[in-house]
């Protein structure tokens, strides 16, 4: 396994590479508490709402950073979670009274799950052995400087049927131990 590299906090948005870009209303993965996932260039991509805008701020993107840095210490201790890529600016495309307006935001990319569904909209069978693949991966957490307080939301896990294999997301709730 490759062991990857943290990034540091920002002072402003030009400080992040810009070499992504996705049409918002095509891409649309899943929404959360805090953020949305959009399918771009082939990476998930996380960017913080806030309110029902897009979050644009040095804030929104160190706390980007600071989930990435977080998903970067769990893959490099061989918890299963998607592959972080880095936080970047995307442009992207949304449409508003019939035209189309251009913004850019910061994302916090990853792999993506392809045919990987959220364990809460499994059967039972499935459901029952996501969830016995969960309590193996939480078991990991010793090797990590993180606790992740919200482990129990079944809508933070994926799950593969056809891999048998578990992923853990959104990091954003994690607390240093």
């Amino acid at each position: 396994m490759k062991v990857l590299s943290k990034m540091s906090q920002i002072r402003d948005l030009s400080e992040l590479e810009n070499k992504y870009s996705f049409l918002r209303k095509n891409n649309f993965i899943d929404g959360g508490t805090e953020g949305s996932v959009f399918l771009i260039n082939g990476f998930a991509g996380k960017i913080v709402c806030t309110g029902l805008k897009l979050g644009d701020t040095v804030w929104s993107a160190n706390k980007l950073i600071d989930e990435y840095n977080i998903g970067v210490n769990l893959y490099n201790h061989g918890i299963s979670v998607p592959k972080p890529k880095g936080v970047f600016l995307v442009d992207h495309l949304r449409s508003s009274y019939s035209k189309e307006i251009s913004e850019r935001n910061p994302a916090f990319l990853m792999e993506y799950l392809e045919g990987y569904k959220k364990i809460h909209t499994l059967g039972e069978k499935s459901g029952d052995r996501a969830r016995e693949l969960k309590y193996k991966e939480f078991a990991k957490f010793g090797r990590v400087d993180w606790f992740p307080h919200d482990f129990d939301h079944d809508e933070n896990l994926m799950y593969s049927e056809e891999k048998d294999d578990l992923k853990i997301l959104d990091f954003g709730r994690y607390e240093r131990r």
